[in-house]
């Protein structure tokens, strides 16, 4: 069976490595010349990476060991927080050369423009030619903008944040990420420094609109200058959104798919989930929809409610609310259960401070 993935970014190339490893006739298409390249994550990911493949030193550039969360009035509380920070570019990599030493074929840069006659047409940039593939199944791995997504009707209503980081110059703790909020600083989402060494950061934002001015304000309030710098969009999780459109033998997984948790817009490791959902699926000739809700879209429902709930947030709700949550009770909640397990760190930061209450009633608005 001839199985065609579009995009070979570690999503991609998962499901690649998963499905060759079956026996399948892979081909993996990328439309850039380098696998990871250009970068557009801050590559932070927290110890549920285990879940899906064990780190390696290979793309494992640091581990961090807390978390200072900061207000909008400046105030500020740690939460001890193991993470990894891994090099993008080399972590799409590994996932790829997976895939390529189980048997799947990749076609780099190979744009896929749509489809004609019954193929799946591409256009060779390397040669500026077109090539016509044979389309049995195709997989979209293709990120929030998905061609796959558009081209097979499944890219519904989206909705997007916009990124931008900077890699700086400065004196970091290598051991501690820091988060900013509020509505001045990154409007219903956040500001981050995440630290590659103790010399060296990602520093980013993500906003809906305006987000070059709002990076450009926080650049400049910390004094930093950008040594390189990547943006792009980030989808919000959607559940209405179709993911297989089954007539065709079409799917979509990871930002095409848009399984983005919406509160920290992270998505690698629904996504690396998801992938073996598709592979199982497409083996055992059942519903890939309803394997991946069943993983992980009830997670991401949870995330998007969340989101709902503190982007309505004023700041002074945000002050209230870090401050509560800086009492040794709820940060021991937050220190047991990272965010790929919101609903035990909803429940139980819930059971520990009824305080909390006033902010969950704000979920009422939405049902109005």
């Amino acid at each position: 069976m001839r199985i065609n993935i579009i995009g070979a970014g570690p999503i991609g190339g998962q499901t690649a490595y998963l499905l060759a490893k079956k026996g399948h006739d892979i081909h993996l298409y990328e439309d850039h010349a380098r696998i990871g390249v250009p970068v557009q994550c801050t590559g932070l990911m927290t110890l549920s990476l285990n879940d899906v493949t064990p780190p390696k030193k290979e793309f494992l550039v640091a581990t961090t060991e807390e978390q200072e969360v900061i207000s909008p009035n400046g105030s500020a509380i740690t939460i001890k927080s193991k993470e990894y920070i891994v090099d993008r570019t080399l972590f799409d990599s590994y996932f790829v050369n997976k895939a390529i030493d189980a048997g799947a074929a990749l076609h780099s840069q190979h744009r896929f423009v749509g489809r004609e006659n019954g193929a799946l047409v591409f256009k060779d940039t390397k040669n500026n030619t077109t090539v016509k593939e044979k389309k049995e199944i195709t997989i979209g791995a293709d990120g929030p903008l998905s061609t796959v997504a558009k081209e097979f009707g499944m890219f519904g209503q989206r909705e997007f944040y916009y990124g931008i980081q900077a890699r700086v110059k400065g004196n970091f703790d290598e051991k501690k990420i820091q988060v900013y909020f509020g509505n001045s600083i990154a409007p219903e989402l956040f500001a981050w420094i995440v630290p590659e060494s103790s010399t060296i950061a990602r520093v980013g934002l993500g906003t809906k609109k305006n987000t070059s001015q709002f990076f450009q304000s926080f650049m400049k309030q910390h004094n930093f200058t950008a040594l390189d710098m990547q943006a792009g969009p980030i989808p919000v999780y959607n559940p209405a959104l179709p993911s297989q459109n089954i007539k065709e033998h079409a799917y979509t997984i990871g930002d095409a798919a848009a399984q983005v948790k919406a509160t920290t817009l992270g998505g690698l490791i629904p996504g690396l989930k998801a992938a073996q959902c598709l592979a199982d699926a497409l083996e055992k000739n059942q519903s890939y929809h309803k394997l991946w809700k069943r993983k992980v879209g009830r997670s991401l429902w949870l995330h998007l409610k969340m989101r709902q709930v503190m982007d309505m947030f004023s700041d002074e709700e945000w002050n209230s609310f870090i401050k509560l949550i800086s009492q040794q009770k709820l940060r021991s909640v937050f220190e047991a259960y990272d965010r790929e397990r919101p609903f035990q760190l909803f429940l139980r930061s819930l059971a520990k401070e009824p305080r909390l209450l006033p902010f969950v009633f704000k979920a009422r608005k939405l049902y109005k």
